[in-house]
This record gives structure tokens, sequence and C-alpha cells, in this order.
């Protein structure tokens, strides 16, 4: 989640600007710290630099001033490492001081390392218990580190001493919802209410409270009061909406649904997620000639404002509501047929109903000019590819590289196809005219070596994933890739052990580069550390073929043969490859051997 600046003109909050607006927004020494105050979110959206090494910066004097001044400047010129450097110098020469405590722990949020934060900031509060700014800070920490009770314990402990927080209690609110503790929001926000009875949030929030908890009386009750404090506000009016458009006799507060839509883009005339509610509403309510009203004008704005598509994907793809996206689109299309951009989220519709006949239909109407052209080709191909006829999904990928024959992806998704079709002169003949265009470009370079792997071209895969690596030393799939293949060769055992070592640093969590380890381990003898890897490596990838048989072969060399036998079952069970001889042998023989 990213935090925006809160919104400052009243006729455009939403619940995400209310919502950014109740948030303590604290600025200690130049540091804006409200990112931590939504619990998932980060500290700031852009990274901290990078700095120098320790062993470049000045040396830190006995000095407590000159270091807290060049901590100083290091942070006005964004070297926040290099702040944190001089600024601990500072707290070990006073340690005594609070404010250089707090400071450090703002710079240690900054960097993301929220133990060392939480550390700092206990120290701050151990010598001064009830210290506000502190405090804030310290349910701040727990709530990133998803310590929720004591943040709460934090946050209440700062209302309890200065009942005049009112963010405070919103966060307080909705970190109680966020625990599923509804009685105490509604009382957190009850309180705030009663301290601050002329605040649109306080009344907004406790309004949503009574919503989670299912008491939609009390709710529209509320939403109502924000409404009469704030006439302005479009967030509680959707809200009203979203309880009478549910109820069972939603016909009887037809009027008001319909008043409630007309204030709210009365209020905000461009309001596109209003606009496209009221058509759906019209449409649903048989009102045909209303709806077809809206669905051209949305048509027509489409056009010229693709603000319209990222609502339709906000409103309806991203909850599912894909019936109601297609009643509009198709609304839209009756007055603009040849929009790509309509076609093409009519395509994406019918896909997610698995609707395939009517999503090629959609999909093949989008225009090579279109910013969704390589998207809408894609998926033609997939959903060819699904109803098993790849021959097809070719044929049109072939079609739309040669309409866009710039386009990188489209190569590679070409590539890709005919490699899985084991057509792998094609797949070197595509992907060599991809790099004609962009020669260093390591995903095709990557996608190449594969092919030549499979085409049993050793040599040149090996020579494609060094030129990966040459390009990108720090490619993680490239360094094992390359480095298995050595192991497949039962060659170059030092440099394999090299190049999969170097993965595992870059990715330690990757079951594919787990696995190259374990099986390095096994080849050059190390069965415990190869059996240990292995076992990881089945947590991470629990139904890879390849990796399941390393496991099995692990077992077998330590004798367990009724796991080894169990794993080449499953190796099997999982195997798309219809040459499972050698596989089936072990089954057999070891089976044979009274393992179960």
């Amino acid at each position: 989640m990213k935090i925006l600046s809160p919104i400052k003109n009243r006729k455009t909050k939403n619940i995400y600007g209310l919502l950014i607006a109740a948030l303590p927004i604290l600025l200690i020494s130049g540091l804006l710290i409200s990112g931590l105050l939504v619990s998932g979110c980060s500290f700031l959206d852009r990274s901290a630099p990078s700095g120098t090494q320790q062993d470049q910066y000045i040396e830190a004097p006995g000095n407590r001033y000159f270091n807290y001044t060049q901590s100083l400047q290091a942070k006005k010129n964004g070297n926040i490492k290099e702040a944190v450097y001089y600024l601990e110098a500072a707290v070990e020469q006073d340690p005594e001081s609070l404010l250089l405590k707090r400071e450090l722990t703002l710079l240690y949020l900054y960097e993301k390392k929220f133990d060392n934060a939480l550390n700092m900031i206990k120290q701050v509060l151990q010598a001064k218990p009830e210290d506000m700014k502190s405090l804030i800070i310290l349910g701040s920490i727990e709530q990133k580190l998803e310590n929720f009770e004591a943040a709460a314990d934090a946050y209440e402990k700062v209302i309890q001493a200065d009942p005049e927080q009112e963010k405070v209690y919103l966060v307080l609110g909705a970190l109680y919802t966020e625990m599923g503790e509804t009685e105490k929001s509604l009382n957190v926000y009850k309180k705030a209410v009663e301290n601050f009875p002329d605040s649109f949030y306080c009344y907004f929030f406790l309004a949503r409270a009574y919503a989670e908890k299912g008491d939609t009386e009390e709710a529209e009750k509320w939403f109502k009061k924000t409404l009469e404090i704030d006439p302005e506000l479009i967030e509680p009016r959707f809200e009203l909406l979203d309880f009478y458009q549910n109820r069972e006799n939603s016909a009887d507060m037809h009027e008001e649904i319909v008043r409630l839509y007309q204030e709210i883009l009365k209020i905000e005339p461009d309001n596109i997620r209003a606009e496209m509610e009221l058509g759906l509403y019209y449409h649903n309510a048989g009102m045909n000639a209303e709806f077809d009203t809206i669905a051209g004008e949305l048509a027509k704005r489409s056009l010229i404002t693709p603000n319209i598509t990222r609502k339709i994907i906000f409103l309806f793809f991203e909850k599912d509501r894909f019936d109601d996206s297609l009643k509009l689109l198709h609304g839209m299309l009756e007055h603009q047929s040849e929009s790509s951009d309509l076609n093409y989220l009519t395509g994406v519709a019918y896909n997610e109903k698995k609707d395939m006949e009517n999503a090629l239909k959609y999909f093949q109407k989008v225009e090579p000019d279109s910013r969704f052209f390589e998207s809408a080709a894609v998926h033609v191909a997939f959903c060819y590819k699904d109803d098993k006829r790849i021959d097809k999904a070719i044929e049109y990928l072939k079609k739309a590289v040669r309409m866009t024959s710039t386009n990188i992806e489209l190569h590679l998704y070409l590539g890709a196809f005919y490699e899985e079709n084991a057509e792998y002169g094609e797949a070197e003949e595509i992907l060599m005219k991809a790099l004609e265009a962009d020669s260093r470009n390591t995903r095709i370079h990557f996608r190449l070596g594969v092919v030549y792997d499979k085409w049993a071209k050793k040599e040149a895969s090996i020579e494609q994933m060094k030129k990966v690596i040459e390009i990108d030393p720090l490619d993680a799939h490239a360094l094992n890739y390359l480095g298995y293949t050595y192991l497949d060769l039962d060659r170059n055992f030092e440099e394999a052990e090299k190049l999969i070592l170097r993965a595992v640093e870059l990715k330690p969590e990757d079951g594919y580069i787990t696995d190259s380890l374990g099986w390095l381990y096994y080849k050059t003898g190390k069965i415990e550390e190869a059996l240990e890897k292995l076992e990881k490596a089945v947590i991470l990838v629990p139904n890879d073929p390849i990796v399941l048989e390393h496991l099995g072969d692990v077992y077998l060399k330590t004798g367990k043969k009724e796991k080894a036998v169990e794993m080449f079952k499953r190796s099997l069970d999982h195997s798309k490859n219809g040459n499972n001889a050698e596989l089936e042998a072990k089954i057999q023989k070891l089976s044979g051997n009274g393992a179960n």
C-alpha cells in the first residue's frame, strides 16, 4: 500500500482520502513517519540511498555536536547510511540524550531496521514513559512488526494521557478492526465522537465500525450524521447506496438511490464510479434509455480518458464482478464498437468467466496500435493452448509478431510456444531475430539457452548462459542453470559449486536453486548435506518431478528404500514427460525388493 498526500479538495474526499487524512502525520526532525502507521505499509516509497562505505566517512570524533551536525547534513543530502553512522556515534557519546535516540529511531525506520528502531525507542520510553511522540512511534513500529496487542497498548496510553489526539483514536480503532476486536473498535470511535463532536472523520469511522459489526441501522444513522457535518462528502453516500441496494425491499428505495447518485455527480461531475454504478443500476432496473445514455457518454469519454479503463478494472475486475462489467462494456460497445480498450476488457471479462469463444472474439478485435495489443495477442495464444490447439496459438503469435516486428515480448512468447512444441529450430530463429533488436536482453539469451539445452546443444546452451551472466552477474537463475548444466555433464564441479552457491546467496528460498545445491552435494559425495538441502527443496517446490526424483535418489543412497519409492512415485505422478522408463524401472526394482 502506498501512502499518498492527504487530499486537499474537500469535494473529492473518498474512503482513501479519509483514511489517509486520519493517519498521524508526524514530522519529527524532518522525517515523515506516517507510512508506518498502517500495517503493511512501507516507511517511505523511495529506497534509502546506498551511501558510501563506512571507512570512507570522516572519522567520528568524540564530539557529539560535530557528529549530530554531520548526521543532519548527511540526511539533508539523502545519505541516510552516513547519517546513521554519525548519529550512532553521537548517541554513544551522549547515551542520556533522548532527543538523539529518537532521531536515531527515525533513521532506523527509514532504513527499515525495525528491530533497531524498536530497541532505541524503548530506551527513550524507559527514561520518559509518558513521552507522547515516542509512544506513537512505538505503536507504529509494533504495528509494522504485526505485534498488534503491543501497538494497541501504546496507542491506548497515548489517548489516556491526552484525549485530544484525534488521529490516534482513528488509527487505534482501525487496528482493533484489523484484530477482529469489533467492540473495542466501536468503543474507541464512540470516545472519539464524544471528544470531537464536529469531526466528520470520527463519525465516518464510527459508522464503518457499525457496518463491520453488521448493524446497518446504526451505520446508516452515523453516515447521515457525517453528511450533516460535511454535506460535500462522497464516500458516506456510496456507503448508504450499498445498504439501500442490498436491502430486500431495494425497489422501495428507488428514488433515494437515484437521488444519492445524482448528488454525487452534482458535487463531482467526473466521478466515474458513480456514473458507472448508476448506469448499472438503471440497467438492472430495466431503465434501458437511461442506461444507454450513460453508456454512450462513458464510451465517448473512454476514447480520451484512460481512467475509464482503470476504473472498470478496479471496480469490477478486482472484485470479480465480471457479469456487471459485461453489462457495462456491452452497453459502451454499442456506441464505440471499434474501441480496442473496450474490446480488450470485454475479452478479459469473458476469459475470467471461462467463456473462451467470446474471449477469443473480443481479443482478436484489439488493433496493433493499441496499448493492449501485446496482452490481447498473448491471451489469444493461451486460449488456443488451453484448448489444445497449440499450432493455432503459434500461427496467431506469428501474425502478431509480423504486425509489431519490434515487440520483444511477443518474440519471447512465440519462442516459448515453439519450445513447448519441440520446434527448436523455429524457436532459435525467432529468438535470434529478437536479439537483432536487443542484443543485451538477458531474457532472450536465457530463453535461447533453454532452447539449446532441450535441443541437446549443450555447448550452445552454456554459451548463452555465460552471456546472461556477463551482462548481469546477479542473475541467479542463469547462475543456477549454468551450474546445474555442468553437474548434468559431470564436469567443472568446482565452477558449478561457485555458480550455484552464488545463486543460493541471491535467492536462498528458491526451491530449484536449493535442489541444485543438494544435487551438487550428492554428486560430490556429501550425502548428509544433500539430504538436508533436497528435503528443503521438496518443501519449497513439492510437485516438481526432478526435485522429487533427486530426493528419492538420496534416500536410496542412505538405505531408506520405502521413502525412495515414495519420492519416485510422486515424481512419476507429476511428470509431464512421457519417457519415464528409467524412473519406472527404479520403482519396479525397489518394489521387487520388498519396499512398499
